[in-house]
């Protein structure tokens, strides 16, 4: 999967799982990614400072997660770059969401990607590989590889939402959706800072590599559809672990 000359918007960027995905973008040649979050704004790094691992001449642009509710304030920073390709919306599936008093899993991924589509739709270019929103649930593994009732709730909405949503958008944009299980990934840790370990590091590109097949125009043919990458978890087992792998 290539990105170049691509600029792509990574929106839920709060910890280690969000900054892999901004980093695999750069490196696969995007011309710029907006990594939207509550820590993207304050991670260890800006657009002109590299981080070990990282290649490719991308630009990095950094936005609070309060700059979706005003979609100026996210195309003021796009520049000369105008719009934008693809938008990959992260959103963690857990038992007990951080939001407002009362919220559950399942009113987390409602109103987070209502939030997204109306701060990014009307940056999304027109194209004709037809630009992607791609929504990435994902939580992390329990010792038995169960899940908790609200967070197969919360799943089970997204893929809801998502297919809702390709009707309702296409045939202008192809809305898709991940549903991964990744490795714990604790802290907002960007990537090459400390805290992330290289086993956990590869088990994170493997987790972010279904969003970014969605993301890419390899998926152009493609709308509606979710994907289960668990690498058999859900089945009761992991189907690739390695001996390096707790």
């Amino acid at each position: 999967m290539e990105f170049r000359d691509q600029v792509i918007a990574v929106c839920g960027v709060d910890n280690a799982f969000g900054w892999c995905v901004v980093d695999t973008l750069l490196r696969k040649g995007a011309r710029a990614v907006v990594a939207i979050g509550g820590t993207a704004n304050c991670a260890p790094i800006e657009g002109a400072v590299d981080w070990p691992g990282r290649s490719g001449g991308g630009e990095l642009i950094s936005l609070p997660d309060a700059a979706l509710d005003r979609s100026e304030d996210i195309a003021a920073p796009l520049g000369e770059h105008g719009g934008i390709d693809a938008v990959i919306n992260l959103i963690v599936l857990c038992p007990h969401p951080r939001g407002h008093d009362g919220e559950t899993a399942n009113d987390v991924v409602a109103r987070r990607t209502s939030r997204v589509v109306d701060a990014v739709g009307g940056l999304l270019r027109s194209g004709q590989a037809h630009p992607a929103i791609v929504n990435c649930g994902w939580h992390t593994p329990c010792a038995d590889n169960a899940l908790s009732a609200q967070t197969a709730v919360a799943a089970g909405s997204l893929e809801v939402l998502t297919k809702a949503l390709a009707k309702e958008l296409a045939p202008r944009f192809r809305v898709n959706a991940v549903l991964s299980m990744a490795v714990p990934a604790s802290g907002a840790t960007a990537p090459g800072q400390s805290g992330v370990v290289d086993g956990a590091t590869r088990q994170l590109e493997e987790a972010a590599g279904p969003a970014l097949f969605l993301a890419s125009a390899a998926a152009r043919h493609m709308t509606g559809t979710v994907l289960l990458a668990d690498a058999g978890r859900s089945l009761g087992f992991s189907a690739f672990s390695r001996p390096d792998e707790t």
